[in-house]
């Protein structure tokens, strides 16, 4: 009696099969889908690297884009306490809006 739940791995019904011919034609198949489940197996693993690659990719740029932003509002800061620019100048020099600078001078010192 062949177990295909020991090839398959998964709960198949048993099978009595009745000649040495149809033995190996059915052992082709159930090789067959072994292979078949092990490069299902292998492709998920890839696919879900792929995933984790692609998300530690944008998650790298957003806190790249995030620091860029903290560290003009940083100059921003620096640059209003000086008092020297008007607020169009600050926002020029840092690439932020002037609406942004606008809020961070209202901002109380820290």
């Amino acid at each position: 009696m062949l177990n295909l739940s020991v090839l398959l791995g998964s709960a198949s019904p048993q099978f009595i099969l009745p000649s040495d011919a149809r033995l190996e034609i059915n052992l082709t198949q159930i090789n067959s889908l072994v292979e078949d489940k092990a490069m299902l197996a292998e492709n998920r693993q890839h696919w879900a690297e792929r995933e984790r690659q692609e998300g530690r990719k944008e998650g790298h740029k957003e806190g790249h884009k995030e620091g860029r932003q903290e560290a003009n509002q940083e100059t921003a800061l620096q640059l209003i306490s000086i008092g020297l620019l008007k607020d169009s100048q600050i926002a020029q020099a840092t690439g932020l809006s002037l609406a942004q600078i606008e809020a961070l001078r209202s901002q109380p010192p820290s």
